[in-house]
């Protein structure tokens, strides 16, 4: 991984796909994969389906469930999610991109993060970042 990603938010590609760069440990790179709008949408819906039902607190710890709604004007209707971060290899080259989340995208991503079902490794590395 390269060393200009090391900022919490920080916006890159990796095989053609975008993603918001969380932290790292020496092992593990935590990301967040910017998904399409469409895929976005599909799992807002089903989300927003299941609260609807009733399943609320059963649905917000599933891995699916894992993501925020991205606002930035870049961004908006599309979503990061942060459900299987930690199981990318970013090891090869990854492109940093000249794009920023705006800092009620990083927040929500932040909390996301604290109160999702993610590895408590990355709940330790990011419980101290200010955003």
């Amino acid at each position: 991984m390269t060393s200009v990603l090391t900022a919490f938010g920080s916006v890159f590609m990796y095989k053609g796909k975008e993603y918001v760069f969380l932290a790292k440990t020496e092992s593990i790179v935590y990301a967040a994969e910017i998904l399409s709008t469409q895929a976005s949408t599909q799992i807002d819906r089903l989300f927003q389906k299941q609260v609807a039902g009733g399943k609320d607190v059963n649905v917000r710890q599933h891995w699916l469930y894992c993501y925020v709604m991205l606002t930035t004007h870049d961004y908006e209707g599309r979503s990061a999610h942060m459900g299987k971060t930690g199981q990318d290899n970013f090891s090869s080259f990854v492109d940093p991109l000249q794009k920023e989340l705006n800092a009620e995208d990083l927040k929500n991503i932040k909390d996301g993060i604290m109160n999702g079902n993610v590895p408590l490794e990355l709940k330790d590395l990011v419980k101290n970042i200010q955003v």
